[in-house]
């Protein structure tokens, strides 16, 4: 098991490998809320202190964890995966995660570079799945 796989089972329940679709959708479901949680609880905890942009950005960030990206989770759950292409999802994920965590500690002026970084990750979850998007797992 990977460093990254090993450090997600530890901070999320119910984290699992990513050998079959449904597991996969679920770690996906349960890192966005993870992610979401910790937003969530940095804008109550800084909410006056937030600049106009920041809180947008904020906002934003938390809209994207309530709502998964439908097209890419059910590609998550129908694509044959190889090592690598898991290996980059689940450092993806630790990414997400880890980026939560500071969330929770910084500052009204350090939140907005950690929401790009959180933004960033989210995005690069499709372009990590791309090219083995259409190796679909056969039944």
């Amino acid at each position: 098991m990977n460093g990254d796989r090993t450090v997600l089972q530890d901070r999320l329940t119910g984290y699992g490998d990513y050998a079959d679709g449904d597991q996969r959708a679920n770690n996906e479901e349960r890192v966005r809320a993870f992610v979401g949680e910790r937003l969530s609880e940095t804008r109550d905890r800084l909410e006056k202190e937030l600049n106009e942009t920041t809180a947008r950005a904020l906002e934003a960030a938390i809209l994207h964890c309530q709502f998964g990206d439908m097209r890419y989770i059910r590609c998550l759950q129908d694509a044959r995966l190889d090592a690598a292409t898991v290996a980059a999802l689940e450092k993806i994920d630790r990414r997400l995660v880890d980026a939560a965590e500071r969330v929770c500690d910084a500052s009204g002026g350090e939140l907005q570079p950690l929401i790009e970084e959180i933004e960033a990750a989210f995005k690069g979850r499709p372009v990590v799945l791309e090219p083995v998007a259409s190796a679909r797992v056969s039944g």
